[in-house]
């Protein structure tokens, strides 16, 4: 499997947008968001590891003031790790404007595997639980091959 067939995978099954990226931000793949911009920016990286590492205070901000991803605010629902595999993981959800409904992106998913983070943005009627599922099936399956 290349590194591309993974967020083509979580395209296929149904996110908008997905990156594969390892844990210094760096990008491994990603597909290009639906709508046609072509980027997959994520803003704050040392934010995004430091809760994923279960840091106290920056969850807090995160919960507060939200991340920024694709020039776009997204506000954290959920931090949390699966026990039965120890992946970390962040659900969040973008508030949508009028104009941006366009967008036809509502929430984003990011789990992390020892040496990177697999990150899908999810449409407005899939629910986070089913981004999860996708995301977090790729995080376990790179971190079943020891990354």
């Amino acid at each position: 499997m290349s590194w591309q067939d993974y967020p083509d995978t979580l395209v296929k099954n149904g996110l908008v947008a997905a990156g594969l990226f390892g844990i210094d931000g760096s990008c491994w793949a990603i597909t290009p968001a639906k709508n046609g911009n072509g980027k997959f920016v994520i803003e704050d990286w040392a934010t995004v590891g430091k809760i994923l590492k279960l840091d106290t205070a920056a969850k807090g901000l995160a919960f507060q003031n939200g991340l920024t991803i694709n020039g776009r605010k997204y506000v954290l629902n959920k931090e949390d790790m699966d026990a039965s595999d120890q992946i970390n993981y962040l659900i969040m959800k973008m508030k949508v404007t009028e104009d941006e409904k366009a967008l036809k992106i509502s929430g984003c998913v990011i789990c992390a595997f020892k040496t990177g983070f697999v990150i899908g943005l999810s449409p407005p009627d899939m629910q986070q639980n089913a981004a999860l599922t996708l995301v977090h099936r790729q995080a376990a399956h790179l971190l079943a091959a020891g990354m």
